[in-house]
């Protein structure tokens, strides 16, 4: 990869880390809390990510409307919008047919996070300078290769 390309990619992924964190921002103002890092069921089940959560925010009603948030993200009636992955999750150098478990952008979660293990933070409990609390990171995304799925 040249040097421009890089430079695409990385501005590209900067922007997308912007839109996150505004999305992820507006969610706090409205809810009084940022996201939880996942939703669960009352048996404790894993339901969905923040990043459903936030998709109003992002501008994707149309995909967040998709989504039956009592239900798992994987169910039957959830594929259609597990199956999409609005680009802003995407990396610039991502394809394009990926899912939401595969998306490029995480929380930091666990002790002195803004989403510790006792549920998620508000606006109002950061103590840091805002400019200095992470919010969300980018990484590659942990999907098994085709061999470790078996």
């Amino acid at each position: 990869m040249n040097r421009l390309s890089s430079n695409r990619e990385r501005t590209s992924s900067i922007r997308n880390l912007e839109r996150i964190a505004e999305a992820l921002n507006a969610y706090a103002s409205d809810q009084g809390t940022y996201p939880p890092s996942f939703t669960t069921a009352a048996n404790g089940q894993r339901l969905h990510s923040w990043r459903v959560l936030i998709l109003p925010y992002l501008g994707e009603d149309e995909l967040y409307n998709r989504f039956n948030l009592s239900q798992p993200w994987d169910s039957p009636a959830n594929m259609s919008g597990a199956s999409e992955i609005p680009s802003v999750y995407l990396h610039p150098n991502s394809s394009s047919n990926m899912r939401f478990n595969e998306a490029a952008y995480y929380l930091v979660v666990g002790p002195g996070t803004l989403f510790p293990k006792t549920g998620p933070l508000g606006p109002d409990q950061v103590v840091d300078d805002i400019s200095q609390t992470i919010l969300v990171i980018e990484g590659v995304p942990l999907v098994p290769s085709r061999s470790e799925e078996h």
